[in-house]
């Protein structure tokens, strides 16, 4: 027990979880430098744990569970983990074992006594990294290493401020804005501007704020001549910057910092007062430092105020530099590349060991990635025995053939149990491949995961098909029927409350309601366009209830909703956009009506009993997809860090991997963007463990919609030098066209 002076009391913090019951407890973490000594484990406590008393690493006996650990790392491994002295840069391809290295290294330095736990910090890319580090750590040292604090660059640059919000200018109980709030509260900003007569004028919140989010990515202050310069040469400029300014200045009034600011109002304060500085430079004394390779400048100076350069500093980074992925979100790769020259002495240590993939992925992997020049040589060798496959490349006619046959293969490797789907994943370079593979899949009725689209029966089309079903069969349903009036046209929250209260007093039918509230207020005829809405409104609901009310079966009565409900306009007009990433939502929507329309086709019985048995299969259906095992379907940015048994890529054509414009109907790539899309597919290929299928569509949608001819990706045909990758003997010519 310490006392603690923010409490006035006697606070048990033996664990790190202690420290957030004082928190939830007392309402705040403890603040200083003082603060920071009284979470220290005291010389008693660690006794009293078991500890021995301090001496040299020499005279410490290791663990069973540390021995056991370091036992199973190979040599680059090991040197990595008992590292105890300097500067570490640790360069870790895919599938060399760096979360067990690091995991290693930070119970070693425990173990061996070099540094106590709540000493040690580690910085991750993801929470779920971070958790995975913490448990294998908690195993390795017991108690002592539930004082380590693992997080990621946010998270913990929220911890220091909520310690240090003074130095940071800012007030107690500050809050951080959730991306929605960002967008509501620029939103606002935007409205309050004069942009003329047509709404397209206004800029979309998400611009303006990635506009503020690169320029703190990159360690620029605020204001900015600089920035302001740039944005006013934009059109509309004058009022764009009187936006930024505004939100910029609703957040300091609201005591409330953005996701971009967390690491950068941190730094800049700090670049500022030399006693804040201090504070945080000397709150750790061993730094971890994960996925080195894609920092933005403010992360990489975010790590140097956590780890002065110069001699002798404890800090270690691990990377990979052929893994850089993530430029788009302000990453530029500088702080790992210049780590030796920032901190001098730096020791280097590659993992050169793939234990993931087979050795033929890992030769292909090899023969890719070593056309980018600016590149550390790793020459990685996989641990597994050449079992003799190969990469293979298959061609379709178009993208529609490409995904259904991908599908199709899916399903085939399930029905003859050469894999299970969790084992099976399907990597896309673009969110609109994304769209268009998950309606290959909704076609085929396989179940699917993905961090990019919801599951289908949460989406916003069947979402709405389901409440008017409920309304129909349910008229005392207020929560369907207000759900079927938010997403009618000129209908807003304000009139959709006043409805559910009129019809929850009057008793009657929720969907009446608006025809009620029409007549009764005199301003709101048929003439103006609201009234001629809620009487459409109105005629849709009555021809619905006389379908019902006839013994319709439930197929024609889910085509009458999905017209009523205006989504079968909206996909008709999605389906001729010129916009891509649009048209590719339509083919989604289409599959999802199709899909609905199958479970409509399984229902035998008329009217009313057709929709509840409807309703009925819906819901069971929706249950069961939730419950059963799912193939991934996931962009390439989104699989880092995973591995699966069967990797499947479709659309690996020039102009979509890379990524390409198309100019007079020919496919152009900018020199430029190549060596980042090569690192993309590099980390692509390196997730399988057992296989890799690339597909390649001939022809693809282009602006205009007219079909426009692709060749083979140029990153397929430079891994073909590895002699791992296959390409069948009916396309060969096609091949070496290219």
């Amino acid at each position: 027990m310490v006392p603690c002076g923010s409490c006035q009391g006697a606070c048990p913090f033996a664990a790190h979880r202690a420290r957030l019951e004082h928190r939830r407890t007392y309402g705040a973490w403890p603040c200083g430098a003082e603060a920071d000594e009284a979470w220290a484990p005291t010389p008693q406590a660690e006794t009293a744990s078991g500890s021995d008393e301090a001496g040299s690493p020499g005279d410490i006996v290791l663990s069973d569970e540390l021995e056991a650990l370091l036992a199973k790392l190979n040599p680059e491994q090991r040197a990595a983990a008992e590292h105890t002295d300097g500067p570490l840069l640790i360069l870790a391809g895919p599938g060399s074992g760096k979360t067990t290295t690091v995991t290693a290294r930070i119970a070693h330095l425990i173990g061996a006594g070099v540094a106590e736990g709540w000493r040690i910090l580690g910085i991750t890319f993801t929470r779920s990294a971070a958790e995975e580090i913490r448990q294998r750590v908690a195993r390795a040292t017991g108690e002592a290493g539930e004082h380590v604090l693992l997080g990621t660059f946010h998270s913990v640059a929220l911890y220091l401020l909520r310690r240090h919000y003074v130095g940071c200018g800012l007030r107690r109980g500050f809050s951080v804005w959730a991306d929605d709030t960002m967008k509501a509260q620029m939103r606002a900003c935007i409205k309050d501007l004069d942009w003329g007569p047509k709404k397209e004028h206004r800029p979309k919140p998400k611009a303006l704020l990635e506009i503020v989010g690169r320029h703190k990515a990159e360690n620029r202050p605020w204001p900015s001549a600089d920035l302001e310069a740039d944005v006013r040469k934009r059109q509309q400029g004058d009022l764009i910057w009187s936006a930024i300014t505004a939100y910029e200045d609703t957040k300091e009034l609201c005591n409330a910092l953005d996701y971009s600011d967390l690491i950068w109002r941190l730094v800049q304060s700090a670049q500022k007062d030399d006693s804040l500085r201090t504070a945080i430079s000397t709150r750790w004394d061993r730094i971890h430092v994960d996925e080195a390779q894609d920092t933005s400048p403010v992360q990489g100076a975010f790590v140097q105020l956590l780890a002065p350069p110069g001699l002798g500093s404890q800090v270690a980074a691990v990377g990979d530099d052929d893994q850089s992925i993530y430029q788009f979100r302000g990453a530029d790769g500088r702080f790992m590349r210049e780590f030796e020259l920032t901190y001098p002495g730096t020791t280097v240590v590659t993992l050169r060991t793939n234990y993931r993939s087979s050795s033929s992925i890992v030769s292909t992997c090899t023969a890719l990635i070593t056309n980018n020049k600016e590149r550390r040589d790793k020459q990685l060798e996989s641990h597994a025995a050449d079992d003799g496959t190969q990469v293979v490349v298959r061609f379709y006619a178009n993208q529609t053939a490409e995904l259904n046959a991908v599908a199709a293969g899916v399903q085939k490797l399930v029905d003859q149990e050469l894999a299970q789907p969790p084992e099976i994943a399907v990597l896309v370079r673009s969110r609109r491949y994304l769209y268009a593979a998950a309606a290959a899949f909704d076609r085929a009725g396989i179940p699917y995961v993905t961090s990019g689209i919801r599951d289908w029966w949460q989406g916003d089309d069947p979402m709405l098909i389901r409440a008017w079903i409920r309304v129909l069969t349910n008229p005392d349903d207020l929560d369907a029927a207000a759900y079927v009036l938010l997403r009618w046209p000129r209908i807003g929250p304000t009139r959709v409350q006043a409805w559910m209260d009129l019809a929850l007093d009057a008793g009657g039918d929720p969907l009446d309601a608006p025809l009620l509230a029409m007549h009764e207020k005199r301003g709101l005829g048929l003439h103006t366009k609201a009234g001629k809405s809620l009487s459409d409104l109105h005629k849709g609901v009555q021809h619905l209830r006389q379908m019902v009310t006839s013994e319709a079966n439930a197929p024609a009565i889910v085509d009458r909703i999905y017209a009523t409900s205006g989504i079968s306009s909206a996909i008709a007009a999605a389906g001729q956009a010129i916009d891509l990433t649009e048209a590719s939502q339509a083919t989604l929507r289409i599959a999802h009506e199709e899909r609905l329309r199958q479970e409509a086709d399984g229902v035998e019985s008329h009217g009313l009993k057709a929709l509840e048995d409807l309703n009925d299969r819906i819901t069971t259906a929706a249950t069961e997809s939730r419950g059963r095992e799912a193939v991934t379907l996931s962009t390439m940015h989104g699989s880092k860090g995973l591995e699966w048994d069967y990797v499947i890529i479709p659309g690996m054509a020039q102009g979509i991997c890379p990524v390409g414009s198309i100019e007079k109907e020919a496919v152009v790539v900018s020199p430029r963007a190549v060596p980042a899309e090569r690192c993309l597919t590099y980390v692509a290929l390196s997730r399988a463990r057992r296989q890799v299928v690339v597909c390649c569509p001939r022809e693809i949608r282009g602006p205009t919609g007219k079909p426009v001819s692709v060749k083979l990706s140029q990153f397929i045909r430079e891994a073909a030098a590895s002699t791992c990758v296959v390409i069948p003997v009916i396309d060969q010519e096609s091949y070496d066209a290219t």
